[in-house]
């Protein structure tokens, strides 16, 4: 049998920790949970108000003096408001169109938006540097790690006390931190939707319902990940009853799922809107938009017919596509 990375990743979330070697001893993080969302707040604010004592400016006292001597304006302010609001609604019209065109081209204003936001954002973060609550969120992450690493399987014994994380190197504190992120990407949420609709997991699928009998814990007990294999199982359980008509090609891409229903939800919506009642020709749609809209309509693409036409369509040619 083939190793398969997914199954491995479902074992760890059942398990609710991760196993790896650090200097050849091996350790393991428990995988985080509500209750972890607390501790991270406490650490902050203890961190913060340390920074504090130690003479860190706060980002607010940065920003102010920032504006005093205009290296960042109330301008960019503006610059950074209204590219978020355009970007956030460029998002939600994407998700309300079908055509694949469309969306393609919505992606696409979206991608350019997005590196000026980000090249704005990159500048204003360069300007203000170490704040205290850039140095509360470093040393409270660092302290969440030490609280999450345990030396047993059966997660009683904590690896490292305050003294002896302290310790540790900044090279061995590193191998710790990019061992957390990996396996944080392991576990991301696109990784689990495609845990769920593995056929390993076929079985599982209608169980998710109870979480207490599927776990055999309390919500408030369940890990982050169990908590998302739940949701999303229940999730793709639940379009996979109200949508039989999902090809083989795409049951195990959980993107290309969202995209089939959302198309589908859309596609029912405006469909006597985008084309005539013939269903013979569709301005400015190409091949594939009409694909989508009705895979077994005549499919004349007005765009694709100016393209092979050299860009410009004659009117005897219009006539004679509208008469096809």
């Amino acid at each position: 049998m083939n190793y398969n990375p997914l199954l491995s990743s479902l074992i760890e979330i059942f398990d609710g920790y991760s196993r790896f070697d650090l200097n050849g001893r091996t350790l393991f993080f428990r995988h985080f949970n509500l209750k972890d969302q607390n501790i991270i707040s406490n650490c902050y604010e203890k961190y913060k108000n340390i920074a504090i004592k130690k003479g860190i400016e706060t980002e607010e006292e940065i920003y102010k003096r920032l504006k005093e001597d205009k290296s960042w304006t109330t301008d960019d302010d503006l610059k950074v408001n209204e590219l978020e609001h355009y970007i956030t609604n460029l998002k939600r019209t994407k998700n309300k169109l079908f055509l694949p065109s469309q969306k393609e081209n919505h992606q696409k204003m979206i991608d350019e938006e997005q590196i000026k936001l980000n090249d704005l954002l990159s500048k204003k973060q360069e300007l203000i540097g170490t704040t205290a609550e850039s140095y509360a969120t470093k040393m409270s992450n660092e302290e969440f790690l030490r609280l999450l690493l345990y030396s047993d399987e059966a997660l009683k014994n904590i690896a490292f006390n305050e003294n002896e994380f302290g310790d540790l190197t900044v090279e061995e504190l590193n191998e710790i931190s990019k061992n957390y992120f990996s396996i944080s990407d392991k576990l991301n949420e696109e990784n689990i939707q495609k845990i769920v609709l593995q056929d390993f997991f076929n079985m599982y699928i209608s169980c998710c319902e109870n979480s207490y009998n599927f776990f055999g814990k309390f919500i408030y007990q369940m890990t982050s990940f169990q908590m998302k294999l739940l949701l999303y199982a229940r999730i793709f359980n639940n379009i996979f009853q109200y949508n039989d008509d999902i090809s083989d090609e795409i049951k195990k891409d959980p993107k290309a799922i969202f995209e089939f229903v959302d198309t589908k939800k859309n596609k029912e919506k405006y469909q006597n809107d985008v084309k005539d009642s013939d269903g013979t020709i569709l301005f400015g749609a190409t091949s594939k938009d009409i694909e989508t809209l009705d895979p077994e309509a005549k499919k004349i693409s007005l765009s694709d017919q100016i393209a092979k036409n050299g860009g410009s369509l004659s009117m005897e040619q219009m006539i004679e596509l509208m008469g096809n």
